[in-house]
Parts: C-alpha cells; structure tokens; sequence
C-alpha cells in the first residue's frame, strides 16, 4: 500500500496537469486520505473474506481488475 499512496499521489498530479486545474495541499490531503482509506477497507475486506494476509488480498484486488479492465476491452 505504501506504493499505492505514490501513485495516487502522481495520479493526483497528472490529473491536475490534464485537467488544467490546480488543487490546493488541503484538497489533495482529503481526496488522497479518502482514496487510502477506502482502498484499505477493500483489501481489509477482501483479506477477511478468503483468510488471507493483507499483501495476498491487495494481489487478489489487482488481478481481478487487471481482469476486468481485459474484459472490458474484449482482450480476455
């Protein structure tokens, strides 16, 4: 999760650069702590879910949307 949070962080500043528009440090602060608690809570879940470690949990999370994100674009 600590990789996450780099890139949220750079995700945030990408979106600031496509979007043209400048946040400020304070609303940077709460969508980054809404984006890492929400994610925490799904791998939690998921964890709990399966009896599983939370590293294994964040994996399962990845592939199932790398999945998804296939079959979405009819690559599956």
């Amino acid at each position: 999760m600590t990789n996450l949070g780099n890139l949220t962080l750079s995700h945030f500043e990408a979106m600031q650069h496509e979007q043209r528009v400048t946040l400020s440090e304070s609303e940077i602060n709460t969508m980054f702590k809404d984006t890492m608690y929400r994610v925490f809570d799904q791998v939690f879940e998921e964890a709990k879910q399966h009896s599983t470690n939370m590293r294994e949990a964040a994996a399962r999370i990845g592939i199932k949307r790398h999945a998804e994100a296939l079959n979405y674009r009819g690559l599956s």
